[in-house]
């Protein structure tokens, strides 16, 4: 079987747009592939590669019968796209036709993506088995045996010859990547979901305690713990290594959206706010939200954003965002990211990618945001300024080609891609041209009907097979009544390698291709 084995852009820094000269991150390596969770094991969530428009369907494949976990990112290593279900059964796929080239039945549910390094495939189940797998053939090398029960929910990484994982029962795992053997144990005290983090030797977790955690990858040492971080769990969202930082996202508890309001911070918003207490969700509201963005100003962006970061510093608003020193854990500014009160409410963490430059991209508030009421009024993207804390709104964006998603009040995941940043939502990848602010649906199988749910369109007679992913479907008999990916955990990333793109969503693995920028 044939196998498959910086874009310079200006970036807007605090509040104006500049060139941004931070040097690359230099830990950071391309690969043939996407070898494991969010690109690299520091989960810097980008690629050289860039593909866009226009894109062609190339192949999907349905697993309803075995589900997916919505946190999974598709695996490419070796012309094979590698991933896990809840069934207990790891594949490899051929990445160019979707054919089932291998499966390996693991006798539990595997909860998250599996990891590739050096020929073999690293996967974990939930009923506390690790296992290699020869990436070419998925016959089975070694299996490791969790000492305690709990299973393992996190995504394996695979560091300097060793596989790092944490398990339920709370005991933080390093083995040797070639024989499975335990080189150390860390009893963490509370239940471990999330995937860990590596640079330079340096590994870094939260278990569900919310405490975060830096350890000598090659030891087992603790480094350093910090303070308690606000929250309900960090299961979904992996740290992120940026520059002298390391970044966790927690996912916070239920709160009250119209207190604290961040309408409140500004004398637009407060007007706004008037507006949609007389005439609620109406062309008049949708009206006054829509000429706010003109109302701009680098002065009142200013004054919106530190009333969010004094909201939070005062404990009048819980945080989610958390940026420590890799050095000693302390937390050097306290960074205006991770607001959720305004009228749509709730957003879901995200961890942020990392471009070439060092930008790094997050989801933010601003009533000066210019994605489209009502349901994502006051959510936008932006770049975090490292020595002011404060996110820089990104302005001037093109939608008339698509619709870039940036939902914060539901799941969500960014990738960046050479120029490009893409978002996962549900069924919709869309990305941003981050030099024109252009945005392109990139593929997207939404419709009305559906509202988020998995459609069994792409198996039926009735429908184009050629083209799938664009059904607009008038049968709502059609819709398979599977859990959506609205809202939960995590909503995965895309996995990007050359002029491919692959990712999953509502327990469908699909394939498009686009074309390379020259």
């Amino acid at each position: 079987m044939e196998r498959i084995l910086r874009q310079p852009h200006t970036a807007i820094v605090g509040l104006f747009l500049l060139p941004f000269c931070v040097c690359a991150e230099d830990a950071w390596q391309p690969t043939e592939g996407w070898y494991t969770l969010h690109h690299d094991v520091m989960r810097s969530g980008r690629t050289q590669y860039s593909p866009g428009v226009p894109f062609d369907y190339v192949w999907h494949q349905e697993y309803w019968t075995e589900l997916i976990g919505t946190e999974v990112e598709p695996i490419v290593a070796e012309g094979l796209v590698f991933f896990g279900t809840f069934a207990g059964n790891l594949r490899g796929l051929d990445a160019e036709t979707g054919k089932e080239v291998w499966k390996l039945p693991l006798g539990a549910p595997i909860h998250h993506s599996p990891a590739y390094a050096d020929g073999k495939v690293y996967a974990a189940t939930m009923g506390g088995k690790v296992v290699a797998a020869e990436a070419k053939t998925g016959k089975e090398v070694w299996t490791f045996k969790a000492e305690r029960r709990g299973g393992f929910a996190a995504s394996p990484a695979v560091y300097a010859g060793a596989v790092y994982i944490g398990d339920r029962a709370g005991d933080l795992y390093a083995l040797n990547a070639a024989t499975g053997a335990k080189k150390w144990k860390a009893e963490l005290g509370a239940m471990v979901q999330q995937s860990v983090a590596i640079k330079d030797g340096k590994l870094a977790i939260a278990a569900e305690d919310l405490v975060p955690r830096l350890l000598d990858a090659a030891t087992g040492k603790e480094l350093w713990k910090a303070p308690q971080m606000t929250g309900a769990t960090v299961r979904g969202y992996y740290p992120v290594f940026w520059k002298d930082l390391v970044i966790w996202r927690t996912e916070v508890y239920g709160i009250d959206p119209y207190h604290n309001n961040i309408t409140a911070a500004t004398e637009d918003g407060k007007r706004y706010q008037e507006a949609r207490q007389k005439h609620g969700w109406s062309k008049e509201a949708e009206k006054m939200i829509g000429n706010l963005p003109a109302c701009y100003t680098d002065e009142k962006y200013k004054q919106e954003q530190e009333y969010i970061r004094a909201q939070m510093r005062d404990g009048k608003h819980p945080r989610s965002f958390y940026a420590l020193k890799v050095a000693d854990g302390s937390e050097p500014v306290l960074y205006a990211v991770g607001y959720h009160s305004s009228e749509n409410g709730y957003s879901v963490p995200v961890s942020p990618p990392l471009d070439a430059a060092g930008n790094l991209y997050v989801f933010m508030k601003s009533v000066y945001s210019e994605w489209p009421y009502p349901i994502r009024a006051f959510d936008g993207v932006g770049t975090l300024d490292y020595q002011t804390g404060l996110p820089a709104l990104i302005r001037g964006i093109d939608r008339k080609k698509g619709s870039f998603p940036a939902t914060c009040d539901e799941v969500n995941n960014l990738t960046v891609a050479g120029g490009k940043l893409y978002d996962t939502h549900d069924h919709v990848l869309a990305y941003m041209d981050l030099k024109t602010r252009q945005v392109f649906n990139a593929y997207s199988s939404h419709s009305p009907e559906l509202w988020g749910g998995v459609a069994k369109c792409m198996a039926h007679e009735k429908c184009a097979q050629k083209n799938p992913g664009v059904w607009n479907i008038r049968d709502p008999s059609f819709a398979l009544h599977l859990g959506i990916q609205w809202n939960g955990p995590m909503q995965g990333a895309v996995a990007i390698y050359k002029d491919k793109v692959w990712w999953i969503t509502g327990s469908l693995i699909v394939c498009v291709k686009g074309k390379v920028d020259e």
